[in-house]
């Protein structure tokens, strides 16, 4: 990309970013759901019912399902069905919007790493945003939770990335963190994640890690506060007895999970898939590492 703008190759290239998109939109358009689906029985019926009789409270949005917290998708619902009846299309289209939304903001983050990277890059992301194979979060309204993770990663992501090191920015990607925390259980792991991106980022002060990981402390013991996510063992009930047994499976469903999006019917496909997205990670923290200097240049001393 010049400074007169993209080059053909590059309008090429967009052009083909846009394939991904238009059939997820085809997609959802003919496969979408009419009428409430599976768990929306049990996490979104009733928050639309009680939005529309004005009795829904505020810990309603905060209410635990297998154990996740819904703010987000809670939020959606009582909004859609106060003004427009609980219209499961529309819940269901808010999964486009935000994958929409996350593509435009991972475009974003390059355009300010690698300007002249975005056009080719654009076409891998969406393919991967738009896969179809993830149908549920796709055609399922309250699948955007798993969306709205991602959403708030970039966010903090592009609020730390995008100014002077200091209080103001690093609060700010805290409370992104904390909204997809409380909008769905992995949200927890960006608090991890954005560690690295500080020490990346330039800060210094050992202050801003004090708070965000007192931060991250405070969220997760909200978080399992009331509810059913402590696992009873013998002798006990609770966080208190919880006892961690076979690693291996629970290691092995992990990362299944992590690649179930590029194979829903195979797990030895997805785990692999996973591994080498591990792997790939890995790589990547060990270069951020060796040229950590180069990537924090000009941030300064917080």
């Amino acid at each position: 990309m010049g400074r007169r703008g993209w080059s053909v190759e590059g309008w090429v290239w967009l052009l083909l970013s846009l394939l991904p998109v238009a059939l997820a939109v085809q997609y959802v358009h003919a496969y979408g759901r009419q009428s409430p689906y599976a768990d929306q029985w049990h996490i979104s019926a009733e928050i639309a019912i009680q939005a529309q009789q004005g009795t829904l409270h505020a810990a309603d949005l905060l209410a635990e399902y297998n154990g996740h917290r819904y703010l987000f998708t809670h939020s959606l619902t009582a909004l859609n069905a106060a003004w427009f009846g609980w219209s499961i299309p529309l819940e269901t289209s808010s999964n486009l919007a935000l994958m929409i939304i996350n593509l435009g903001l991972l475009a974003v983050l390059l355009f300010q790493q690698a300007r002249e990277a975005l056009p080719l890059a654009l076409a891998p992301f969406a393919a991967l945003i738009f896969w179809i194979v993830q149908d549920a979060n796709l055609l399922v309204g309250y699948q955007n939770s798993w969306h709205v993770v991602i959403t708030g990663l970039l966010l903090a992501l592009l609020i730390v990335q995008g100014g002077a090191v200091g209080w103001p920015r690093l609060l700010a990607a805290g409370i992104c963190a904390a909204l997809a925390t409380f909008s769905f259980g992995n949200g927890i792991l960006i608090w991890g994640v954005m560690l690295l991106v500080l020490l990346a980022r330039g800060y210094r002060n050992p202050a801003h890690y004090a708070v965000w990981v007192l931060a991250a402390l405070g969220c997760l013991w909200s978080y399992t506060r009331g509810s059913s996510i402590g696992v009873a063992g013998e002798g006990g009930e609770g966080l208190g007895s919880l006892r961690l047994q076979r690693l291996d499976l629970m290691l092995e469903f992990g990362l299944a999970l992590l690649g179930s999006p590029f194979s829903a019917d195979s797990r030895r496909v997805a785990v692999s898939v996973a591994l080498l997205g591990v792997g790939a990670w890995v790589v990547n923290l060990l270069l951020l590492w060796r040229w950590r200097a180069a990537v924090a240049g000009g941030a300064g001393q917080a």
